[in-house]
C-alpha cells in the first residue's frame, strides 16, 4: 500500500531522537517537555465547496418553488482549538531538537429546510467533521535577550494524519403523493508530509520552568483520501435502496437538468467520476495550511 512508505520515516525519526537522548544524558545537557494549547485555522478547501454546492442546491430549489431557505451552511475555515505537546533535546543553550504531537478537529452541522403553502417539506442535515493530526520534527534555535527572556524559532516538518467525516440526512414529504429520506454516511483518512514553523518567546521561571507564547504556521495539503460511503434510500412505501463504495475520494460537479445548473458532489470509487453531465472530477483535497496560535509551559528537567 502507498502509505507504507510513510512508515520507514516514522523508524528513522525514532531511532533519531533515541541517539540524540542518550548523547544529551552523555553530555549532561539534558531536555525539556512542551505543553500548549491554543487557537488555529484550517482551509478545508473541497469539504467547504462540497457544503456550499449542497447549499447552492437548497437555494434553487427554493427559487422554483417561490418559497424561502432557513438556514445555512457553517464553513470549517473558522478559528478552533489546538493543542499540543513537543519533547525537546537539548544540544547547547541555544539548540534543540523537538518531537511533537499535536491534534486539530474540526467539526461543522447545517440545518436547512424548506416548505411550500404547508403542502410540502424538505429538510436535511449536513455534518462534517475533520480530526487532524501531526507528528513533526523541529529544529528549535533560541536566543536570549535577557537572562529570564528568550526568543526562539522552530521551523520543521512532519507527517499529518486527517480522518473526515461527512454525513448527510435528508426527508421530503408531499402531503398524499411522496413521502422519503436519504442518508449519506462517508468515512475516509488520508496521512501526508508537511512543514510547519514558529517565532516564539519564553520567560523563565525559575530554574525549571518557563512560560511561552508562540505563533505558528503549516503548510499541507491531503489528495489521497481512501474510505468508505454507505447511501440508503427509505421511501413511505417501504422500497429500500442501500448501497456501500469503497476507494478513493473524489470531488466533482454535476448537472441537475430540472435545476439548470452545476452542484458539487462526492464519490467513493477506485475509478474517477465520468459522463456527460459531470465536470472537474479530481481527487478530493483537504488543506490543512493555516496558522495558530499557542501558549503554555516548558519544564526542563
Amino acid at each position: 500500500m502507498k502509505k507504507e512508505r510513510y512508515v520507514y520515516p516514522i523508524i528513522l525519526i525514532a531511532l533519531f531522537l533515541l541517539a540524540a537522548s542518550a548523547q544529551a544524558d552523555d553530555l549532561g545537557l539534558g531536555f525539556s517537555f512542551k505543553v500548549g494549547g491554543g487557537i488555529s485555522q484550517v482551509r478545508a478547501r473541497d469539504l467547504n465547496a462540497y457544503g456550499e454546492g449542497y447549499e447552492n442546491h437548497f437555494d434553487d430549489i427554493a427559487a422554483s418553488w417561490l418559497s424561502s431557505k432557513e438556514g445555512e451552511f457553517n464553513d470549517l475555515n473558522t478559528l478552533g482549538g489546538e493543542v499540543g505537546i513537543d519533547v525537546l533535546f537539548n544540544f547547547t543553550e541555544n539548540f534543540a531538537i523537538g518531537f511533537g504531537f499535536g491534534n486539530f478537529p474540526r467539526k461543522s452541522q447545517s440545518d436547512f429546510s424548506l416548505q411550500e403553502e404547508g403542502v410540502i417539506s424538505f429538510t436535511a442535515i449536513l455534518d462534517p467533521r475533520i480530526s487532524n493530526s501531526s507528528l513533526t520534527l523541529s529544529l528549535y534555535y533560541f536566543y536570549p535577550f535577557t537572562s529570564n527572556l528568550r526568543v526562539y524559532i522552530n521551523p520543521g516538518a512532519g507527517l499529518y494524519l486527517s480522518k473526515m467525516a461527512l454525513n448527510t440526512n435528508s426527508e421530503y414529504d408531499e402531503t398524499g403523493v411522496l413521502s422519503y429520506s436519504e442518508t449519506v454516511e462517508l468515512s475516509t483518512n488520508d496521512l501526508a508530509f508537511g512543514f510547519q514553523g514558529g517565532l516564539g518567546m519564553e520567560v523563565t521561571v525559575g530554574g525549571y520552568m518557563g512560560l511561552f507564547i508562540e505563533a505558528s504556521g503549516r503548510y499541507c495539503k491531503l489528495k489521497s483520501y481512501r474510505g468508505r460511503l454507505k447511501y440508503t434510500f427509505l421511501s413511505s412505501e417501504g422500497a429500500v435502496v442501500a448501497r456501500t463504495s469503497s476507494g478513493d475520494l473524489w470531488y466533482f460537479e454535476k448537472y441537475n437538468p430540472s435545476l439548470a445548473n452545476w452542484y458539487s458532489q462526492v464519490q467513493v470509487s477506485e475509478e474517477a467520476p465520468v459522463g456527460s453531465d459531470i465536470r472537474n472530477a479530481r481527487a478530493f483535497t483537504a488543506d490543512l495550511s493555516g496558522f495558530s496560535i499557542k501558549i503554555g509551559i516548558r519544564l526542563k528537567l
